[in-house]
């Protein structure tokens, strides 16, 4: 797996660096053990940033996002219906009345929230609550899955074990970073997991790819000054 900027004729995703790309097949996808810190209690919201270079197949096909066995998943639909596209977050599901943007980056989540009995879906800046959702247990052995039947990129994979959104939000435009909420964030620069979890990723099937250029961030004027003073006395 190499960058390969030619797979793609656009700029970088928006939240900055390498991203993967999914070839779309039940095959191919990313896996990580069963891990104590991705069984949650009562709250969950997993978003991502995807480029989907096209709608998932009919008849009634969907990108399994994400799934950990019968706990939880985030996966889109696509029904027989023309232009209906429906997210599910933990086995409820919402109707994208403004569908995804096909060739673009896209950010989509959904969440749940056990205590209240609601459910949350995200997409490209918008929040729409569904209320009196069962309640579910979000735990389980199985191993977690990213991407499978998913043509396209997907970057910023976050997992957090709270409700991040309780109404429109502005699009997170940025390289996340880890707080107390997060239990597995995968910014793609290599298979490691930015939590303190260390949800590391394995590979399965073929045609997986890193695409774009490795994150760098900005040293603030104040250090590199002193690191460039540092130099001059050696001198």
């Amino acid at each position: 797996m190499g960058g390969n900027p030619s797979l793609w004729g656009q700029t970088a995703s928006p939240a900055k660096g390498q991203w993967i790309n999914f070839p779309g097949d039940r095959e191919t996808f990313l896996e990580v053990e069963d891990n104590p810190s991705l069984n949650l209690r009562t709250q969950i919201t997993i978003e991502a940033w995807i480029y989907p270079r096209d709608l998932p197949q009919l008849p009634q096909s969907r990108w399994q996002l994400v799934q950990k066995g019968k706990a939880y998943n985030l996966a889109i639909w696509r029904t027989a219906i023309p232009g209906e596209i429906l997210l599910e977050i933990n086995s409820t599901i919402f109707i994208i009345k403004d569908g995804l943007n096909i060739g673009e980056w896209n950010h989509v989540g959904g969440a749940y929230d056990g205590q209240k009995g609601e459910a949350w879906f995200y997409v490209n800046g918008k929040a729409h609550r569904v209320e009196g959702v069962d309640q579910k247990e979000l735990e389980s052995k199985s191993p977690l899955k990213v991407g499978q039947q998913f043509d396209g990129g997907m970057d910023a994979l976050r997992i957090s074990k709270t409700v991040r959104y309780q109404g429109n939000y502005e699009l997170p435009m940025k390289h996340f970073e880890t707080d107390r909420h997060t239990v597995l964030l995968w910014n793609f620069e290599n298979k490691k997991d930015a939590s303190k979890n260390e949800n590391r990723f394995d590979v399965h099937g073929e045609g997986i790819q890193f695409v774009g250029t490795p994150f760098r961030s900005v040293e603030p004027v104040d250090k590199l000054t002193v690191a460039w003073g540092r130099m001059k006395n050696r001198d």
